[in-house]
């Protein structure tokens, strides 16, 4: 039986990693082409509109961020009653319809915050629960101890796509124009919402042998029906101060930043989209090469230092990524970029995995409380 579990899995990965490619590579290339594109829509009303659009972008991303918020547990509840596949399927056909409309729609009025919307749902409807999902699905078919090498291969896939991605875009912004970029990349996600829906099954295995969730949903709903559970987190002061560390992270994430970083870079160092394609993809590869060497880095200096260290770096990267004003200082920063990579997810793999761990009270209560997990 596991070695037919594990044949399903390994096929569905064969569908599931060809998907996030297209899917991560599409994301990343419009996030360049997203700039340029509200920054000619917005010239025909002169230059405080374009000031105004690209503030508005920066708006745009924190709406989406809140409304994914709300969103994640609707998200949840619908996946466990219909399954995961028609979840997945929805977060590509929504990127597909958003970005065509970005396209088609022309008249300053309407199209810049057609623009805007199509970041906003980029956090809620496109790539960012997408991925969500794809992990959902990891957890639904491998057994624990093959999870981590099946995210790290997941891993490896988005990181390719944002290669591709960020390297196809300065190329085809420079010579084709934003517009077409766009095309291009409603094509892709629509392309593979058609592919999956005759080939991707259902990974939910209550679901696919139509064994209803309800019951098991109203029992917790009838449980947490006298404390709401975000009044409850809202009363825990450790959960509120990592919220807002969160929060506050989110203006350092490159999505955010880079809504203002081909202009940055041509003021300082008269690149076009060419050059800022070239290196967006040389941050995907240092992210990538850093999702490498984490995991044996905190194994090797231990999480809570891991995680200082993470944060000091990614601190001096910005830095001289910030005051760059030669391209040898931008590339510079691609160094500390590389080891301010995030703490992977999987330590709660990692921590079921170990012997002790049916009957350690104190594991049970994540990896930040396991000595052997610090």
């Amino acid at each position: 039986m596991e070695e037919q579990v594990s044949q399903e899995a390994q096929r569905f990965m064969l569908v599931l990693r060809p998907a996030m490619l297209i899917v991560m590579s599409a994301a990343t290339a419009t996030m360049q082409a997203r700039q340029l594109l509200i920054s000619q829509t917005a010239a025909e009303l002169g230059p405080e509109a374009v000031t105004a659009a690209t503030k508005g972008l920066a708006t745009a991303f924190s709406a989406g961020s809140l409304i994914e918020f709300f969103a994640s547990p609707i998200y949840g509840k619908f996946s466990e009653t219909f399954g995961r596949r028609p979840l997945f399927l929805g977060f590509l056909i929504g990127p597909a319809i958003s970005r065509t409309l970005c396209v088609l729609v022309r008249d300053p009025s309407y199209a810049i915050p057609m623009i805007w919307a199509d970041f906003a749902g980029a956090r809620f409807l496109g790539v960012q629960p997408t991925v969500s999902v794809a992990g959902t699905i990891i957890s639904d078919l491998f057994p624990v101890s093959e999870q981590p090498r099946a995210r790290a291969q997941l891993q490896a896939t988005q990181s390719l796509g944002q290669i591709i991605g960020n390297y196809a875009s300065g190329y085809l912004n420079a010579t084709y124009g934003p517009r077409v970029t766009y095309s291009i990349t409603a094509a892709m996600p629509a392309a593979a919402f058609l592919a999956l829906s005759a080939t991707m099954s259902e990974s939910h295995q209550g679901v696919k042998t139509g064994q209803s969730q309800q019951s098991d949903s109203n029992t917790v709903a009838t449980t947490e029906k006298a404390k709401s559970p975000f009044i409850t987190l809202l009363g825990d002061m450790k959960a509120v101060s990592a919220a807002v560390c969160v929060g506050l992270y989110e203006f350092m994430t490159y999505p955010a930043i880079s809504t203002v970083a081909i202009m940055f870079m041509k003021e300082q160092l008269s690149w076009g989209p060419l050059q800022a394609g070239r290196y967006a993809a040389g941050h995907a590869l240092a992210v990538f090469t850093g999702s490498l060497v984490s995991t044996k880095l905190q194994k090797l200096v231990g999480r809570t230092s891991y995680v200082s260290m993470a944060h000091l770096s990614m601190s001096l990267a910005y830095m001289l990524w910030g005051t760059a004003s030669t391209t040898q200082r931008m590339l510079l920063s691609l160094f500390p970029m590389a080891l301010g990579k995030e703490p992977t997810p999987w330590a709660e793999d990692e921590l079921r995995q170990q012997s002790c761990f049916p009957t350690c009270a104190t594991a049970q209560k994540g990896a930040g409380s396991c000595p052997k997990f610090r």
